[in-house]
């Protein structure tokens, strides 16, 4: 080839070039909308643009548009979780729907991790965020959360029936503990002496959970007053058997028996492992009592 057809061959190449630049810079400049193709058997967006869009519901130009419950499903399916927690936080101008607030609660809590499984929309149709939302967004009729009915006679008495069996057994199974304590100890109070059947309760060291806690070594036979006193976490025993009582009890009496030690007739069955952990459940009652009693006085 000679120079004068390189040179032409160069020519063409170098127009072809440039046409080729040209129509990549009108295609980068065209809206964005533009860049998506539709194809004649599509009577919808593309998933491209309905995502661009979607996406263009959470900018601060938009804010003043409405998602409609597609939109929203499509959001559920395509957006992070960050952009899900900020489409919540603009709930009230974005979403259209009561129902539709209570759909993306739901799979926010999921993905979270707050429910381990995706729950209804239903479930959380009466919570208070979402009930909050009433009147500031529409609701669509599609869940309808009705009021349980009131239980039938029938099942009310059953009920009743089987409250009044649970009892029994309680009732039964203190009266068995109280024996077997009696049976071992005596019937004295461990702590004053008194020596009076009426008076003198069994009580638990590790409060009542079933018969299990109902074990001879669970067990204190006190006189009613201190079982009320050793109920409330104001006069403990201790692992060595020795009684204490709470600063906070100034009654000069139940004051007379801190240091004292069990007035025992028989050998001490109680566990002392029991005791040590009433004690420590007692101690961190009566120092948040105190705490929260010092926050509610006024600084002098």
């Amino acid at each position: 080839m000679d120079e004068k057809g390189k040179e032409g061959e160069a020519n063409r190449r170098s127009s072809k070039l440039q046409r080729r630049k040209k129509k990549w810079k009108e295609q980068i400049n065209k809206p964005f909308s533009s860049l998506f193709t539709i194809r004649a058997d599509e009577d919808a967006n593309p998933p491209e643009l309905e995502e661009y869009l979607l996406r263009q519901h959470l900018e601060k130009g938009t804010s003043h548009l409405r998602m409609t419950s597609r939109d929203l499903r499509l959001a559920l399916k395509v957006l992070s979780l960050g952009e899900l927690n900020q489409l919540w936080s603009m709930r009230e101008k974005k979403l259209k729907y009561v129902e539709d607030a209570a759909l993306l609660l739901a799979h926010i809590r999921h993905r979270s991790g707050i429910d381990l499984q995706l729950r209804p929309a239903s479930e959380l149709f009466s919570h208070d965020v979402i009930q909050a939302l009433q009147g500031a967004v529409e609701e669509s009729g599609r869940l309808r959360v009705e009021k349980p009915l009131p239980p039938a006679p029938d099942a009310v008495a059953a009920e009743g029936k089987r409250m009044e069996q649970v009892l029994r057994v309680i009732r039964e199974g203190q009266a068995e503990f109280r024996k077997r304590l009696v049976a071992h100890y005596g019937s004295v109070c461990m702590v004053t002496g008194t020596a009076l059947a009426s008076v003198i309760d069994a009580a638990h060291i590790v409060p009542y959970n079933g018969t299990s806690t109902n074990a001879l070594n669970n067990g204190l036979l006190l006189r009613k007053d201190i079982h009320a006193l050793f109920d409330a976490g104001l006069l403990t025993i201790g692992p060595d058997l020795v009684v204490y009582v709470s600063a906070g009890v100034d009654d000069p009496f139940y004051r007379s028996l801190d240091g004292k030690e069990l007035t025992l007739d028989a050998q001490a069955k109680m566990s002392k492992e029991a005791l040590r952990r009433r004690m420590s459940d007692d101690a961190m009652s009566e120092l948040f009592n105190t705490t929260a009693a010092a926050k509610s006085c006024p600084t002098q």
